[in-house]
């Protein structure tokens, strides 16, 4: 089977392409761009994609803030179905430009009952009197790739035990889907006696070395063709080598259980080793070990290192000395060829297995997640990394914490992309293959949990890069764990790990030609290259400082605050490398609100007295003072400063922040879009609560309120779980029935009942004898498995031909029209204003996307048009069943089974199937909204659901 590449730009004429856009004069410091347009037809659903570079940018959408794009921020996708309006719709931009080549891309795309409108940057759009001006097509490359790359309900996280020896296989193949073009062979099957395999190299002379999980290496010719040879033993003692590395006339190992990296050397006639000589031990647990190993541009051997392995405290460290070095977070540490100096070079990772070095010398790791996190406000997915020097990423293995600590601060290195769920393995940059571009200059990453391998599609932008990920290859079982290119141009990769069988693989290129045609680069890209290659210099020559305390204080400052994060990175790593006092009084008295936020963050770090910061923070002249024109990050930089400041804050100065904090969190502005260093309403809220814990309940309240994501109702749930006063019946209620939704159709990991238990434990703690008796059973998990029924009497079977009968009856009632809202059970599938279910479309002001013939002919033939999203599932198994039903997005996302609800009034309709039974999957043009619901309604009543629905929702 094959993956397509690109479908969603096959049909798009040149005139519909996405363009990089800014105004007539992009050295402006701001700029407005606006883009009317009209809405004829019912909307089904609005999704919009923005991307920003070099230029800050708020998003607005009929006169209603979006989100806030920080220059070097995430492309972001926002469903704004609920904003869209009949008749004429006005998309703002407004552009906060930075040094580089600024531009702003965007696509709103709007699905219609019978066709799809889309709504792209380019010249159509209007900056101030005059057109944006357009800057080149943005490649597909970076706008499409992404969606494709992200694990469904479908993905089975326990595909591998298929691989184990005894498993039902239906032959010796796995199951393998890839992208068009490519062919995917079998190489070799391990036989019992060969082992399960995890790492493998190609030799200078061509043969191939792999690395057995218990112990040895093994040694496996490649014949000219791509078949495999003579397979022999090279070595039998070393305990499992996940990283193994020709290079200087030696093979380098990392032997995870023998806890060291191993040079060996002088092989014989039938190859076997004769000497094997230990360069360093490694001490610590082998789980999240010592892994795999790389030659870096500056000829030095890079070795990388899971937070099992105890951190090294007497190597030089390029790290910030003034940074948490306490165990329990992976790092990369590098050498010489003989192994006499050992440095640090990054830190702060949970599982980096990979390594692999772009050409322009930057080195990456795909890091793992904490799947017992997976679904909470602090989970932290899979992460493409940039292993620049001196950069922490923030993860402490301090397991078994309540609350959780804060994994996510601003000194941290944010990633290059956050990947999603999966279970990082090797890394590998195409370049020394024979596939045609892109893929040659793709980053491979391997999932071994999800049996994948993924493209990454990296660009330059300014000293770091931008990424952009799809599957490359996909099956069941493939326990993917190691990969390299082979003489021949091909990639090859091998299965196993955990004992499971093993096998090799070769992906050569098979086409005549290119799936589909790379557009040429553009200007606005070709730019952004030249304008990277300047900021890595500096960036470097940054980087040369960290590890030195010469005086190079007045070189570092100017690149303090610069919006790019790696310069910002780089130099913040540098300064913290001073002695203290070379630049204390300069921090101190640093008056600049851009500068000020980062060098007074150092300074406490390095123990300035927060007393002193605090009386700066809070001036009339200060930093905070200056909070509209900052940027994203130094705003959570700022906040940073503050937390770690309110332990030294008085009673008023504690007060005076509370306050600050209260105002700020009710001002209506675009959201921050999470930039990997922690959610700027959250940290607020967190900080607000540790001010004045007994007065933040308020505006944490409002918060919770308007909370729609998991995340985000259990960020809340959170801070507000101990708070004793402020609280309200109406709010009380909100809360644990909440509380016990998540707990009923939570999707996350096996952590999850229990933070959510730990989390009711503390808020029932705080309620009074009285306040429980209210309550009643709110306060107890709540698992209801009755099926919900309509109890009113049946008045009339009502169909598609009585719309008109309909539409002549006057409403009387809007009060009568929501309370039937819920009568009828439209609130256990449809939000309004952010109550009831997410299983159908969010009503909210549904007057303005739907006329009142259009929702009662949605109502009375639910399956007349149906969004993708809403649309059942229909599953065919391996036995032959077809199931038809509504996919449960409920429990662990690791689960092997998938819970599929036939009838979605009838808990008890829920089926299980084990992921592995499924054949193949479908989505139907069917609703999940029975037919009827309104058969309990006389004609007047019907009017007046339906006028609720159109206009007795909006808000004033």
């Amino acid at each position: 089977a094959s993956i397509l590449l690109f479908t969603a730009c096959s049909s798009v004429t040149p005139a519909q392409h996405v363009q990089w856009i800014n105004g007539p004069n992009n050295e402006a410091t701001t700029v407005e761009l606006t883009r009317r347009f009209s809405v004829g037809e019912p909307v089904i659903r609005a999704q919009l994609r923005i991307a920003a570079e070099y230029c800050d940018v708020a998003v607005r959408l009929n006169g209603q803030p979006l989100l806030k794009l920080d220059s070097f921020g995430p492309l972001t996708d926002l469903d704004v179905t609920t904003l869209l309006r009949r008749n004429q719709n006005l998309i703002s931009l407004s552009l906060h430009n930075h040094a580089g080549p600024s531009a702003v891309a965007l696509e709103l795309t709007i699905e219609h009952p019978d066709n799809t409108v889309r709504i792209v940057s380019n010249d159509l759009w209007k900056a101030g009197p005059n057109t944006a001006t357009p800057n080149g097509a943005v490649s597909p490359l970076y706008w499409q790739p992404g969606r494709g790359s992200r694990i469904n309900l479908f993905d089975d996280y326990t595909q591998w035990k298929r691989a184990q020896p005894g498993a039902e296989s239906a032959d010796d193949f796995a199951e393998i889907s890839h992208i068009d073009g490519f062919e995917v062979e079998l190489v070799r099957k391990a036989q019992p006696q060969d082992g399960s395999w995890v790492s493998l190299a190609f030799a200078p002379e061509g043969h191939l070395i792999i690395a057995r999980e218990d112990k040895g290496l093994l040694r496996l010719q490649i014949n000219d063709n791509g078949t495999a040879g003579e397979l022999s033993s090279v070595n039998d003692t070393l305990l499992e080598c996940r990283g193994l590395l020709f290079a200087y006339d030696s093979l380098y190992a990392n032997a995870n259980n023998s806890k060291g990296l191993y040079r060996l050397r002088e092989p014989d006639a039938g190859g076997r080793f004769q000497r094997v000589e230990l360069l360093r031990e490694f001490p610590g647990g082998v789980g999240h070990g010592r892994n795999d190993l790389a030659l870096g541009p500056d000829g030095l051997i890079y070795s990388i290192h899971g937070d099992a392995v105890g951190l090294p405290t007497v190597l030089p460290d390029r790290t910030s000395p003034l940074r948490d070095r306490t165990s329990g977070q992976g790092h990369l540490v590098r050498t010489d060829r003989d192994g006499h100096q050992f440095e640090l070079v990054a830190a702060g990772l949970r599982n980096p297995y990979g390594i692999a070095f772009h050409r322009d010398g930057a080195a990456f790791t795909y890091d793992a997640d904490a799947e017992h996190d997976m679904g909470a406000p602090w989970y932290r997915p899979t992460r493409l990394d940039m292993l620049a020097s001196g950069t922490d990423f923030g993860w402490r293995a301090r397991t078994g914490k309540w609350p959780p600590y804060q994994l996510d601060r601003p000194h941290n290195a944010l990633p290059v992309s956050t990947v999603g769920k999966g279970s990082p393995t090797a890394v590998m940059f195409g370049y020394e293959t024979s596939f045609p571009l892109p893929w040659r200059n793709s980053l491979f990453l391997l999932d071994w949990a999800y049996g994948r391998i993924i493209a990454c599609h990296l660009f330059a932008r300014g000293a770091g890069y931008v990424c952009r990920t799809q599957t490359f290859l996909k099956g069941r079982p493939l326990n993917v764990t190691d990969l390299a290119t082979g003489p021949d141009g091909s990639l090859y990769f091998i299965t196993g790990g955990r004992k499971t069988e093993s096998a090799l693989y070769r992906v050569r290129w098979a086409g005549t030609e290119q799936t589909t045609a790379i557009p040429a680069t553009s200007p606005h890209r070709r730019e952004s290259n030249k304008w990277s290659a300047m900021q890595r210099q500096i960036r470097r020559k940054l980087e040369r400082l960290h590890a030195s305390a010469e005086d190079s204080v007045e070189l570092i400052w100017p690149f303090i605050h610069s919006n790019d994060p790696s310069i910002r990175a780089a130099a913040t790593v540098a300064l913290e490398h001073q002695q203290f006092s070379e630049w204390r009084d300069r921090a101190l008295s640093e008056r600049s609100p851009q500068i000020a936020p980062t060098v007074l963050l150092a300074a406490l770090r390095a123990g300035a007295d927060p007393k002193s910061v605090t009386n700066i923070l809070l001036s009339d002249q200060g930093p905070l003072s200056a909070w509209s024109d900052l940027p994203g990050y130094t705003r959570l930089t700022l906040l940073e400063c503050i937390q770690q400041s309110l332990d030294a804050m008085s009673v008023g100065q504690k007060t005076q922040v509370s306050g600050w904090l209260a105002n700020r969190l009710e001002v209506s502005e675009p959201a921050a879009v999470p930039t990997g260093a922690g959610r700027l309403e959250w940290k607020m809220a967190r900080i607000l609560t540790m001010a004045e814990p007994e007065n933040a309940h308020s505006s944490i309240v409002t918060l919770f309120r308007s909370a729609t994501s998991q995340e985000d109702q259990m960020q809340y749930l959170l801070l507000l779980r101990n708070a004793q006063h402020g609280w309200n019946q109406a709010d009380r209620e909100a809360y644990f029935h909440t509380l016990n939704a998540l707990e009923r159709n939570f999707l996350g990991g096996d952590g999850m009942p229990g933070f959510l238990q730990t989390i009711r434990r503390d808020a029932v703690a705080t309620l009074t004898d009285a306040e429980r008796t209210t309550l009643g059973a709110l306060v107890e998990t709540n698992k209801t498995s009755e099926k919900l029924a309509i109890t009113r009497s049946h008045v009339r079977n009502w169909a598609p031909a009585d719309i008109e009968e309909l539409l002549q009856t006057k409403p009387v009632d809007l009060k009568r029209g929501e309370r039937l809202f819920r009568e009828v059970l439209c609130h256990r599938c449809h939000r309004v204003h952010q109550q009831g279910g997410v299983a159908g479309p969010n009503l909210t002001a549904a007057g303005q996307r739907f006329s009142k013939r259009d929702l009662l002919n949605s109502i009375l033939e639910p399956s007349s048009v149906v969004a993708e999203k809403y649309r059942q599932s229909v599953i065919l198994t391996t036995s032959g069943k077809s199931i038809t039903g509504r996919i449960l997005s409920t429990g662990d996302y690791r689960s092997p089974t998938l819970r599929i609800q036939t009838d979605v009034l009838d808990p008890a309709s829920i089926r299980e199937i084990r992921k592995a039974e499924i054949e193949d999957h479908r989505t139907a043009p069917l609703s999940v909204m029975p037919k009827g619901l309104v058969n309990s309604l006389n004609k007047e009543e019907i009017a007046d659901l339906v006028a609720w629905l159109v206009k007795g929702n909006l808000k004033e």
